[in-house]
């Protein structure tokens, strides 16, 4: 060919030079190119619609509950007062005494005056004009003074229903301590709010000279089981209960073989066991008392059965209370029995009470 090729058509402005190292026979086409779709771009089309029924919308989910509020815990056991014995053989203890006291019903009707004889020849002693020797009087002291009545009953009212009603349970908290103190004595002060009917309605601790914190409570608690005189209107009563040891010490049992170590292994029980009489005072609150417990064990140490001793019927004021304590002894194992090779029985007295609402320190 003796001419050059030219590009494009007559008329039409020539086209630049193909770029270096293109033949100049070869024609460039340029194919448009699709744009990726971007974020912001229509969504391509989906597939082919199917001929089947779409799906029906799902159900909207239903609400959660409402949380329920939390199960308050365990009533907490910081107003319990616990006591107890060394372990001892199983004998009719209380009932060893009750025997007694009806034996000497009499003789005990005449204490109250004995005690008061006893105090003012005391006082008469103090003051130089001499007294008369005190009659033998083998039984705690219990008297019972009301030096204070405001209200609708009077003062000698409610001091003859003390002294009638108050003296047995009182004695019995005394005793209490006495077995574990024979010089225990002191005065017990109480301010009782009477409702009209004769109920008590409060007994608050007002003072104590007694040592044993338990003791003031049982008497606190016991007065609130006195029924006084129905009144016009409410009584505010002052009460004085002073405490004396006899001359005789109150009857304890023999103690059983290594009391000491069954008790410290008892003892370890002593959370659970107040958390069961907390749990019966959120419920009622005037329970409390003596709570003995009957152990049968090999001679291992292993646990064959633990029950309530109740004499004469007499059962602690809780039944509920009972039953949980009872649950808490029947699982683990005491100490080995010295000298042992066959079962054997042992009481163990526990004693419950609530930290009186107000109470004086001595």
């Amino acid at each position: 060919m003796g001419s050059a090729l030219s590009w494009g058509c007559a008329g039409s402005p020539p086209r630049a030079a193909p770029p270096p190292g293109i033949p100049p026979n070869v024609t460039l086409v340029a194919t448009p190119i699709a744009l990726l779709a971007s974020a912001d771009a229509a969504p391509l089309p989906g597939p082919a619609a199917s001929s089947e029924p779409a799906p029906p919308p799902a159900e909207a989910l239903a609400p959660l509950p409402t949380p329920s509020a939390p199960t308050p815990g365990p009533p907490a056991t910081a107003n319990v007062l616990m006591s107890d014995e060394l372990p001892f053989f199983p004998v009719r203890l209380r009932a060893h005494d009750a025997d007694r006291r009806r034996a000497a019903h009499d003789r005990d009707a005449t204490h109250e005056a004995h005690d008061r004889d006893a105090t003012h020849e005391a006082h008469e002693a103090h003051e130089g004009r001499g007294a008369r020797k005190r009659p033998y009087h083998p039984a705690p002291g219990i008297i019972v003074d009301v030096t204070d009545a405001q209200g609708g009953a009077t003062a000698a009212d409610l001091q003859r229903i003390a002294r009638n009603a108050g003296y047995w349970p009182f004695r019995e908290c005394y005793e209490e301590g006495l077995r574990g103190d024979q010089r225990l004595s002191g005065k017990v002060s109480l301010e009782l709010v009477v409702n009209p009917s004769g109920g008590i309605d409060r007994s608050t601790i007002t003072a104590s000279t007694v040592r044993d914190a338990i003791v003031g409570a049982c008497v606190a608690r016991e007065a609130r089981h006195v029924t006084m005189p129905p009144a016009s209107s409410q009584t505010t009563a002052k009460l004085e209960i002073s405490l004396a040891t006899g001359d005789e010490a109150v009857t304890t049992a023999r103690p059983f073989p290594n009391a000491e170590s069954l008790r410290e292994s008892l003892r370890a029980k002593w959370d659970a066991a107040s958390q069961c009489y907390a749990t019966g005072l959120a419920a009622h609150p005037d329970i409390g008392g003596r709570l003995e417990l009957r152990f049968r064990v090999h001679h291992d140490g292993e646990i064959f059965e633990v029950a309530e001793v109740a004499d004469h019927d007499v059962h602690f004021s809780d039944i509920d209370v009972t039953r949980c304590v009872l649950g808490v002894y029947r699982t683990g194992k005491l100490p080995s029995l010295p000298r042992s090779s066959r079962e054997r029985a042992f009481v163990y007295a526990l004693h419950f009470e609530s930290k009186p609402d107000e109470t004086v320190a001595p």
